[in-house]
């Protein structure tokens, strides 16, 4: 069986983290960060996320390291169900012609296993993020497994083809007060199968009270197993939850506790007064639950060693025909057992089988900053013999650069230079962006026009810094591609390695169809003509702020693929500020390949406001890291009233989500962010989270919105989810901008109390008319339903976005170039930048970029067995899964056939929406 781990990303501008695939034939394993980009990454490569079923996150429980973990989530679940309802609607065909029906394989587990905050973490999202059916296992690891000197040897993970080793990492920034909880958790936990935590039960048969900690951390549980497992057994249906009621209301037989004086549990055994109040289990389903219980950073960092068993000695086929050994006895050899030869004699397996290699394996650390360096090189594990026995590499995640100048790691790696160590770090230099066909892409619509699609980096930084590492060091760079083999034999290959692009493949389409090119150069020179300009300025003069800058950041739903990325619109006003439309995962990075890390921040610290239209996934899950940095290149003023800050309008469940986060990880919440509501709340302030107190909703009150560049907030709720809200945002300077999110066609939306006559408006137009009863179905709107708001609004100008990932560069537009009113249309391309003033030249170019994308598919695979293999994903999801299942069951045939199967995956997951919800939770 062949074995090997590749390293899928290291830390660039398309993903913040470092993560490697262990690959074997029947799963895959994902270690390290699954940052926002990286489902996004794995997409682009065509790695099949179906065969995911265990996730080693390493470092601390951050949004750095594991901010894409929802989204990757999300899409592991709905590409499985995806692949049992394709294989059920295929099995009905095939029982009404009385064929052989083939078996519903159903997903065992995704196991998830990371430090503590993972079950806190994924408990704040379980208002916009679950999957009935979808067995998640959370394995917390709460307490240092090599503390018990007894079982310092045994891994702490295995199944049939790997065995690991956590390897907790504590930072000298965490506080004794968890040391001693700790401690505490080890005399009173035992672990379960299920990976849960259990109370340690007393000898005597007793009943033990459990520690608040342990209290607190089986509710979080409890809400994680719901948000998956909704139609699951009982236990996981609703979350069992400590509540304070009076005494008199408690059903007759119920556990009843109150706190001590210190605050933590003990059982009632007071007095019968009804109006006592003690505290009671009670039942919640996972959405409703009001408040998680608080919790605090961790400080702790995951690392992980990992061993792949020794496979079976080479078979000498000779020696056991030279020895008469019936061929069908060849198997039993193999498989250990003796056989009979010629003679009479007897032939043992030692006798042609050759013995077993050595386990192979690997290392993987993150030290996230120099505080845990010491805590790192003591662990015990780097000296056990019998753990460390067959390690050939250590990969390092590091965060800061000042880590790998560190004489003590230094020294350390010298020390144990028989294995080689790879370090995962942007601090070496820039490095090649992982999303080779975006930037391919990019690069040919900038041949189209410059302007509107400007040149963008293909790396980081000066990727031939990589080039330049100093050999004297004890440690090589990790580039993106690069494969270390484990199994049959040890060896590193750099097949797939991560290079810049190449001219020759940008221009290959130009050079098949001059056309293209032709048509560009035809409509620059419409638009550089001077009556075109005097009428474009005509037109546009009493447009205010003719110089704002709209630029879509992501422009694709439901999911990222290869060519957009998920919901983001920035507008970008000289002399007022900046503007997000939505954030959806990644935006951050999108920023950043755009103006560079430095250009990013640099249009951070310009950013006025944040508007989040819903609590789909794929429209806000972006917005944590997009605050984190605002926090951190806006410094903190001396006084809270000349503080610099941002507005984030969004519904007060996300000022919810955002509030229980922060309690991981500072992300600027209470010094940096102005919290404006969307909708009234409905929900009391607790004791720790208070995020409601103070939350305005904004609508036209100048006190509020005048810092931010804005005189009203214009707000109605739209059909799409209960959530779901369209904005106009009319700016100091008399600029509105109305923005629809994700919806059916709202008159409300066009009217006086909200859009109508708005300068810009960006609307959804997820589908193209073909497919209005899709629309319909999953409330979202067609292009000319898009155009008909457009023209009841009376907009000046429009912007197509949030296409559905089905049209994979372009959607079928027709002639569309003006809206119905006469207002210039632009449909939106990620990285695509357009001033408000010139959308009427920018529309000129519409025929060069029909006639660039006129094939829709990406032009890669076998031909005309892709094409049609295609067509048939374009119909049918369902083709998603006969093509996954024959792709793993491929051990030999045509190259190009599997070739074709596995270019097909991206088209069927972006198809994944045509059954199940917009990537997060369910609107059908």
């Amino acid at each position: 069986m062949l074995a090997y781990v590749d390293i899928i990303s290291t830390p660039t501008v398309d993903t913040g983290g470092a993560c490697l695939r262990l690959h074997f034939d029947n799963r895959h394993y994902v270690f390290g960060n699954v940052s926002e980009g990286t489902q996004r990454i794995m997409a682009s490569k065509r790695m099949s996320m179906a065969k995911v079923e265990d996730i080693f996150l390493t470092g601390p429980v951050d949004w750095h390291a594991h901010g894409g973990l929802m989204g990757f989530l999300l899409t592991i679940a709905d590409v499985h169900e995806t692949i049992a309802t394709a294989i059920k609607d295929a099995n009905k065909e095939k029982a009404a012609k009385g064929k052989k029906v083939d078996p519903v394989k159903t997903l065992d587990h995704v196991t998830i296993h990371a430090g503590r905050g993972l079950t806190h973490m994924l408990a704040t999202a379980r208002r916009f993020v679950f999957r009935k059916s979808f067995p998640l296992v959370p394995q917390e690891i709460r307490r240092d497994p090599r503390e018990d000197a007894g079982s310092s040897d045994e891994p702490d993970w295995a199944d049939g083809n790997i065995r690991v080793w956590y390897v907790p990492v504590q930072s000298e920034r965490a506080t004794e007060a968890w040391a001693s909880k700790s401690k505490k958790r080890k005399a009173e936990h035992m672990s379960d199968s299920d990976g849960d935590t259990a109370p340690a039960r007393p000898e005597n048969g007793g009943e033990t009270t459990p520690s608040q900690d342990e209290v607190d951390h089986q509710m979080r549980l409890g809400v994680v197993k719901q948000m998956f497992n909704g139609k699951g057994p009982r236990k996981y249906q609703t979350v069992d939850a400590l509540q304070e009621v009076k005494l008199g209301c408690v059903k007759q037989g119920a556990t009843k506790y109150i706190r001590d004086e210190n605050g933590e549990l003990e059982p009632y055994n007071g007095p019968a007064d009804p109006e006592i109040k003690v505290l009671v289990r009670q039942d919640w389903k996972a959405a409703d639950v009001p408040h998680l219980p608080p919790t605090e950073p961790a400080h702790m960092s995951m690392c992980y060693i990992v061993k792949v068993p020794p496979g079976k000695g080479k078979f000498n086929v000779a020696r056991a025909v030279e020895l008469g050994v019936e061929k069908h006895n060849f198997k039993l050899l193999v498989d250990g057992k003796t056989v009979p030869g010629k003679d009479g004699t007897e032939v043992t397996p030692d006798m042609v089988v050759a013995p077993a290699g050595e386990p192979s394996g690997f290392a993987l650390v993150e030290v996230p900053d120099m505080s845990y360096i010491d805590s790192l090189l003591a662990r015990p594990e780097w000296s056990n013999e019998k753990i460390m026995g067959g390690i050939a590499a250590m990969y390092w995640t590091v965060r800061t650069p000042e880590v790998l100048n560190d004489e003590r790691v230094l020294t350390f790696m010298r020390k144990t230079s028989s294995m080689k160590h790879v370090v995962l770090s942007r601090a070496e230099g820039g490095s090649p962006g992982l999303i080779q066909n975006s930037a391919v892409e990019m690069t040919r619509l900038n041949r189209v026009n410059s302007d509107i699609f400007p040149t963008l980096a293909h790396t980081d930084g000066d990727a031939s810094s990589a080039t330049r590492h100093d050999a004297t060091l004890p440690y090589e760079i990790g580039m993106a591609g690069v494969q270390l083999r484990l199994k049959p034999q040890v060896r590193a290959t750099n097949d797939n390695i991560v290079v810049p692009i190449k001219e020759e493949e940008v221009m290959e389409k130009f050079v098949a169809d001059p056309n293209i090119l032709r048509l560009a150069q035809e409509a620059r020179a419409k638009v550089s003509d001077p009556a075109f300009i005097a009428e474009m300025e005509a037109a546009t003069a009493d447009l205010p702020n003719r110089d704002a800058e709209v630029i879509p950041l992501g422009t694709g739903s439901a999911l990222p693929s290869r060519s957009r990325n998920v919901s983001c619109t920035l507008i970008r006003v000289p002399g007022i500020g900046s503007y997000l439309l939505d954030c959806g995962e990644n935006s951050l990075g999108q920023l950043r390949r755009m103006y560079g890390f430095e250009g990013a921040d640099a249009v951070l610290r310009d950013l006025k406001a944040i508007w989040i239209s819903h609590s789909h996934a794929d429209h806000h899950l972006g917005s944590v890291s997009v605050l984190k940095r605002f926090s951190q290149v806006v410094p903190v003023s001396p006084s809270p009233e000349t503080q610099q800050k941002l507005a984030l309008i969004a519904h007060p469940s996300y000022h919810h989500f955002l509030a229980e986060y922060s309690q991981l990880e500072p992300i600027g919440l209470t010094t940096h962010i102005t919290q404006l509501s969307n909708d009234t709340p409905t929900e009391p302030p607790s004791p720790t989270n208070n995020f409601t107190k103070g939350l305005h909703r904004p609508l036209d009150d100048p006190s509020i919105l005048s810092p931010f560049g804005l005189s009203q907030v214009a707000i109605c709720k739209v059909d799409h989810c209960e959530d779901a809200r369209a904005v106009a945002l009319t700016l100091t300077s008399g600029l509105k901008i109305a923005y629809s999110g994700d919806c059916r066609p709202s008159r409300q939306f066009a009217s006086h109390r909200v859009g109508l006559d708005a300068h810009l408006l960006v609307h959804e137009a997820t589908l193209d008319d073909d497919l209005q009863k899709d629309a319909v179905a999953k409330k979202h709107c067609t292009i000319s339903e898009a155009l008909g708001v457009a023209k009841e609004m009376r907009a000046k100008n429009v912007l197509l976005t949030h296409f559905s990932q089905r049209y994979p560069k372009l959607p079928e537009v027709g002639n569309v170039g003006e809206g119905k009113g006469g207002a210039p249309v632009v449909f939106a391309f990620d990285f695509m930048r357009v001033r408000l003033g010139e959308f009427r030249a920018a529309r000129e170019f519409l025929g060069a970029l029909q006639r660039l994308y006129n094939d829709e598919g990406d032009g890669q695979g076998d031909g005309e067995r892709e094409m049609r293999i295609q067509k048939a994903l374009m119909k049918r999801g369902k083709d998603f899964a006969k093509n996954g299942a024959a792709q793993g069951k491929a051990k030999g045939g045509d190259k190009g056939s599997r070739d074709a199967l596995r270019n097909g995956d991206q088209e069927a997951q972006g198809k994944i929406q045509e059954k199940v919800v917009e990537g997060n939770t369910a609107d059908v």
